[in-house]
């Protein structure tokens, strides 16, 4: 792996505080920063739904993804406004 044996214990201890994910969660998480890039978000919702609950990280995705949601559904509700008006 090309790990430095000082670092080992470090690694090693990372590795325990991370979730155990499933091949589900691991594909999502490996996918989700490739479609947030793409602004895709019922698509970033989707994977998000299926990785773990409680992890911090995790959590702010999840914050972002609601803050972004909400600023994309007000938009559509003002263009929907508008064409009425």
């Amino acid at each position: 792996m090309g790990v430095h044996p000082d670092e080992t214990a470090a690694l090693v201890a990372a590795a325990r505080l991370r979730p155990t994910l499933d091949r589900r969660q691991r594909e999502a998480a490996e996918s989700v920063a490739d479609v947030w890039e793409r602004r895709r978000l019922h698509r970033v919702r989707g994977l998000v739904e299926r990785l773990p609950q409680g992890d911090p990280g995790i959590e702010r995705l999840r914050a972002a993804l609601s803050a972004r949601r909400k600023v994309a559904a007000g938009g559509c509700k003002d263009a929907v406004t508008r064409q009425q008006g």
